[in-house]
């Protein structure tokens, strides 16, 4: 079940990095159609160090669940806590606006501008399903290289080893 979850946190972190190259491009266009139009962001009073950051910040955060949702395949238990870290920033930072909408008209044109937040996202669902895919991951005990919670396993196992070991050297010796 754990490798599942590392699978389904890895789809969403590699759409949490499209959605940040999705973002750069869409406000590439806008300051295209504002170059058109004989203006730029800074004469509308739009600060693009917000709209850099919301592009590095979902870059980063998708990355984070990239390489978290690598090393929990690779066995890791720690690679399911780097995703369930990178899975809450980015679904923290969906819900965090640090730009309003705007609506601006210049001469017969009108634009729009989406509020920018913290972090953006390719279906709405990616940093979702980073986030399921972390929790899964996490509540797993299928991880490679865990000892078991099970006591008593872990001892049976261990006596088993003894025995077999005492066995071997018993019918060398004895024949």
């Amino acid at each position: 079940m754990g490798k599942a979850g590392h699978i389904i946190g890895f789809i969403g972190a590699i759409l949490m990095v499209i959605g940040g190259l999705v973002s750069l491009n869409r406000m590439n266009q806008l300051e295209q159609q504002l170059v058109q139009l004989g203006t730029s962001f800074a004469s509308l009073g739009i600060d693009i160090d917000m709209i850099n950051m919301n592009f590095l910040l979902t870059l980063i955060f998708g990355l984070i669940g990239v390489v978290g949702a690598i090393i929990g395949l690779a066995g890791k238990k720690v690679g399911s806590i780097i995703l369930l870290g990178g899975a809450i920033l980015a679904v923290v930072g969906t819900f965090i606006t640090i730009a309003p909408a705007k609506i601006l008209t210049i001469g017969m044109s009108q634009l729009t501008f989406p509020a920018i937040t913290l972090s953006s996202s390719f279906l709405m669902a990616d940093p979702y399903l980073m986030l399921i895919g972390g929790i899964i991951g996490v509540t797993s005990s299928t991880q490679k290289g865990e000892k078991s919670k099970d006591k008593d396993k872990d001892a049976w196992n261990g006596m088993t080893k003894k025995l077999k070991k005492s066995r071997a050297k018993w019918q060398k010796k004895y024949g």
